[in-house]
């Protein structure tokens, strides 16, 4: 079962990212794209990415705004990567508390100082670079 991942990119090619709660199994405490989880039966990904968005950040996007970009295989899943770009103030989102605590937008130097540092979700340091030349 493919895992979907959305990157929003800001015009100026900034990613937003959030952090997951501390609570959370996986990952606890650490930065992670945009928004993401899994297709549920009958869902197209399309579909799954924009109920991600709209559950996680608040955030309403149409399928006309997404893009998909590409598969990586991690963990035990594939992971789909799509990506929207909108201008937003983070604190214009609605966070789904019981699974992220923050959000902010970050430049490609950023998210790659927090993956070194054991403060991002471990993708591949190339992915990320993929994921920024995407935008």
């Amino acid at each position: 079962m493919p895992r979907l991942r959305l990157c929003l990119f800001s015009p100026r090619g900034e990613l937003l990212i959030q952090r997951r709660q501390l609570r959370k199994e996986r990952y606890p405490g650490c930065w992670d794209v945009s928004a993401g989880g899994f297709v549920r039966s009958g869902e197209e990904p399309a579909q799954a990415v924009l109920r991600e968005a709209r559950e996680e950040l608040g955030l309403v996007l149409s399928p006309a705004e997404l893009r998909y970009e590409l598969t990586e295989p991690f963990s035990f899943v594939l992971d789909d990567f799509y990506s929207a770009r909108r201008e937003l103030a983070p604190s214009s989102l609605r966070l789904q508390e019981e699974e992220l605590s923050q959000v902010c937008w970050a430049g490609p130097g950023r998210v790659l100082r927090l993956l070194e540092r054991g403060e991002f979700v471990d993708y591949s340091p190339a992915l990320i670079s993929r994921l920024f030349a995407c935008r």
